[in-house]
């Protein structure tokens, strides 16, 4: 008989966290890994969306930033460094970023204002997601957060960036025109 999915362990507000054992689910850590799972779907519709559209390099990147993210989640149960585990390298991986973030500018209009999020479907998606990283990125710098590596936070910050000019790409790409304040 295969194991029950539920264990009732968890009915008094407490859950198991892979580094720190029985901890809160009002966990700073638990919050997060909670976030970087609501950006994950995000990232997974996302995905579909571009494919759809056939962006498929988008399509690519996001699959592997999905990956990035759940790896975040093994970084901050104890404060640990990044460079601890070499799962990943996260200062590879914010180069990897930004060499995405200008392959994709070099092909856009300049920017001359603020870009009101929105678009075609993937643009969408992409812009939420951006948004939802955001909020990753501000509860990573929580006061009851552990300390990260520095390459953890920009890993992080240079998503976000990534994910508004993958909207904007993908704007362009299917035709859009964008909505500028």
């Amino acid at each position: 008989m295969a194991a029950s999915i539920y264990t009732r362990t968890g009915d008094g507000g407490m859950t198991a966290h892979p580094v720190r054992g029985r901890v809160s689910k009002a966990d700073a850590t638990i919050e997060l890994a909670g976030r970087v799972d609501e950006t994950v779907v995000t990232l997974n519709e996302a995905c579909q969306v571009c494919e759809e559209a056939n962006l498929d390099d988008l399509h690519r990147a996001l699959e592997r930033s999905m990956r990035d993210l759940w790896w975040l989640v093994t970084q901050t149960g104890d404060g640990r460094k990044a460079d601890d585990d070499d799962s990943i390298d996260s200062v590879a991986e914010v180069r990897w970023l930004e060499s995405e973030i200008d392959a994709l500018d070099a092909q856009l209009p300049a920017l001359d204002g603020f870009i009101v999020p929105g678009g075609c479907p993937a643009a969408r998606r992409l812009h939420e997601a951006r948004v939802q990283v955001r909020a990753l990125e501000r509860l990573l710098h929580a006061p009851d957060m552990p300390p990260q590596n520095d390459a953890v936070y920009a890993l992080v910050n240079r998503m976000s960036d990534f994910l508004f000019v993958a909207a904007r790409y993908a704007n362009f790409q299917c035709g859009h025109a964008e909505s500028m304040l």
